[in-house]
């Protein structure tokens, strides 16, 4: 069965007649959508429906005019909207309704304030707008089962208003002990119950990440060895490399991790801290681990060994890809960004100073085109399979992933580790509406009228 979506502009319509409960639309229109003039239908908009009657006028035939009381009752905004018909239940749906997920401080203007995704979610908005839809932001706390108190953006700023529940809700809290909290999982069982898709379910820690991976043995290549951090463990490492990574397993931005290396009987301790440039020299396995035990702060950590990567005018160099699904669900590559340590860094994350340049520039100061067009065509072969191995063996749904990767002398690729929520600052400036912005509305928009679609072929 074909699934059909038009795009068509909700106009109120003011009438003294509190009654009515009519919508009004062209002939063009109805006969597009398959629906008879005076048909009674149902009207959803997110998780809001309401009885109405289709009443043929001569409007323009990309509009739908509803009057205003009716679009009150089901918190409808006029706007550009997704509309489809379901003849077998008699239902007009109009969306889709798309919700991000996350935490909301406010500025002292009162304004909110979106933290690092408040930019994103701005070209998130603007992308929908393009196609119809409505998109909000809204926090655990404004959730309730009949309605939420979100933030639309309209005329140029973000408005707090009363939305319906939404068709897709984008996951993306900072917060992993807000996850584990009881609001949200109180959130996620409703979603769930009531068929309102949800993605990018939680976290990922890298030691999860790191054994989804090595289930599948054809990404063993490209893994660094890699394991839980031990006194046992630690040992055996260095004995087997000559430095090593200290990384928290649920950490990010590349804050609070450690370069161990060893020289004889002698051991060289470095951490991410920018302020921090000097290695501290340890005279004793003993004596290293009374250091970290009082630098890991009792956290979890995992061990990785440190491979001798490309540089770009001496400073450390690795690559950040991003995937999404895209319409047909598929994961494909949406960004790319070459990553450039801050001088005296061994990472590259941008909150730690580094900066971005294209990834065929940074490989082309180190191979001639032609390999770097090659090796870079990997990374992104690889990218994509690593993303639908943890899409395939994580809980809930995941739409997208970052991947890091580096690229040893010889050419080889590396996956140096994945993020589940993947920062949106690193993409290349000066557009308008990034393609992941593209990528998180395609995907929303199909998941939104997924359910529709399956309802439909069961009828």
């Amino acid at each position: 069965m074909t699934f059909t979506l038009y795009s068509i502009k909700v106009k109120p319509l003011t009438t003294f007649e509190n009654e009515d409960d009519s919508i009004y639309a062209n002939n063009k229109l109805l006969q597009k959508l398959g629906i008879k003039n005076s048909t009674i239908l149902n009207l959803c908009f997110g998780r809001k429906s309401i009885n109405v009657k289709a009443i043929e006028s001569d409007c323009p035939p990309n509009e739908l005019i509803i009057p205003e009381g009716l679009m009150e009752k089901i918190l409808l905004p006029k706007g550009t909207f997704c509309i489809h018909y379901c003849p077998q239940n008699f239902t007009i749906i109009l969306g889709p309704v798309i919700a991000l997920l996350t935490e909301i401080s406010e500025n002292k203007d009162s304004s909110p304030d979106f933290r690092s995704v408040h930019a994103f979610c701005e070209e998130i908005h603007h992308g929908l707008s393009e196609i119809g839809g409505l998109f909000y932001v809204f926090t655990l706390k404004d959730f309730s089962k009949e309605s939420i108190t979100g933030y639309c953006f309209e005329k140029e700023c973000w408005t707090k208003r009363n939305l319906p529940l939404p068709d897709v809700i984008y996951n993306r809290i900072h917060s992993r002990r807000l996850e584990y909290g009881a609001l949200f999982q109180q959130l996620y069982r409703y979603v769930q119950e009531h068929n309102i898709s949800f993605f990018n379910y939680r976290f990922l820690s890298k030691w999860e990440v790191h054994n989804m991976l090595l289930l599948e043995e054809h990404m063993h290549p490209y893994l660094p060895k890699t394991s839980l951090y031990s006194k046992e463990s630690l040992e055996k490492m260095l004995d087997e490399h000559y430095s090593v990574f200290l990384k928290p397993i649920h950490g990010s931005q590349g804050r609070n991790i450690f370069r161990l290396s060893k020289q004889r009987n002698e051991f060289f301790l470095k951490t991410s801290v920018e302020s921090i440039d000097d290695s501290t020299r340890l005279h004793s396995l003993t004596q290293l681990l009374e250091t970290l035990e009082k630098q890991t702060k009792k956290r979890l950590y995992l061990i990785q060994e440190e491979i001798p990567l490309i540089t770009y005018d001496e400073r450390k160099l690795d690559f950040r890809i991003l995937c999404h699904k895209n319409k047909q669900e598929s994961w494909i590559v949406t960004s790319s960004v070459a990553r450039i340590s801050a001088l005296q860094q061994f990472v590259s994350n941008i909150a730690m100073g580094g900066e971005i340049i294209k990834p065929i520039k940074a490989l082309s100061n180190c191979f001639d085109r032609a390999v770097a067009l090659q090796i870079f065509a990997l990374m992104k072969e690889i990218a994509v399979e690593c993303a639908a191995i943890i899409e395939q063996q994580s809980d809930g749904v995941t739409g997208e992933l970052g991947i890091d990767m580096g690229v040893d002398p010889s050419g080889h690729v590396w996956i140096i580790e994945v993020n589940s929520k993947p920062s949106k600052k690193f993409e290349e400036p000066g557009k308008k509406i990034r393609p992941s912005a593209r990528a998180i509305v395609y995907y929303s928009t199909s998941l939104a009228f997924k359910y529709l679609q399956k309802k439909e072929e069961k009828s």
